[in-house]
């Protein structure tokens, strides 16, 4: 069934050197085992939960809202519309209706984004708060970003699109590479229990059938 498919890796790599933050811990990969003691090597992961390319969950800004191991997998798989707002220095309501066809339930947004690693927020083509709301009545269900965040303090746009269920899924790679496609994308993230959100193996599938 996927023969003809070509599958595109979209997720950063997640190791020491892996941005994050400021005042995030970095992460950490402790051995508990080695091969020459126990004959086999073990490492612990030490990460948060919104390390490198990861999805947020509701429960990451509303204590009632859904935890990771709760977010519908079916809502993670699926068509996705790529758009390239890399010109615009604010992602608006306005620039979403020019460019957005029909209701995509989930949607891709390029916006050209490289880490900043004295302030992350420095460089975010910030959604506003009208565009978080036509998202929200346009019926889409995973918002796909380059970049870190859609928002910064104190994150309007996250609790608009949170506390709607809608999934937000940020530190995408290589968004470049699908821009003039409709792939289908598979979110996987793991269950972790009441997770705020989860780090997640991101790629597309392009076929050469044109699925």
């Amino acid at each position: 069934m996927l023969e003809n498919c070509k599958v595109i890796d979209l997720t950063n790599p997640l190791g020491p050197d892996t941005p994050v933050f400021p005042g995030d811990p970095p992460p950490t990969f402790p051995s508990l085992a080695s091969y020459n003691v126990h004959g086999y090597h073990l490492r612990q992961i030490k990460v948060t939960e919104h390390t490198g390319t990861h999805i947020d969950a509701p429960r990451h800004f509303f204590a009632t809202g859904q935890g990771i191991d709760q977010v519908p997998l079916h809502e993670l798989i699926g068509r996705v519309q790529v758009l390239d707002l890399s010109s615009f220095d604010k992602i608006t309501r306005r620039v979403l209706e020019k460019h957005i066809n029909g209701n995509p339930p989930m949607l891709a947004v390029y916006t050209g984004y490289r880490w900043n690693h004295e302030d992350p927020c420095i460089d975010v083509r910030e959604f506003t708060v009208d565009a978080a709301w036509f998202l929200v009545e346009k019926g889409t269900r995973v918002l796909l970003l380059d970049a870190p965040s859609p928002d910064c303090h104190p994150y309007e746009v996250h609790r608009i699109l949170l506390g709607n269920n809608v999934y937000i899924v940020e530190n995408v790679a290589g968004l470049e590479k699908i821009i003039d496609g409709e792939p289908y994308i598979i979110v996987a993230p793991l269950k972790l229990v009441n997770g705020t959100g989860s780090p997640a193996r991101v790629f597309a599938l392009q076929c050469d059938n044109g699925t």
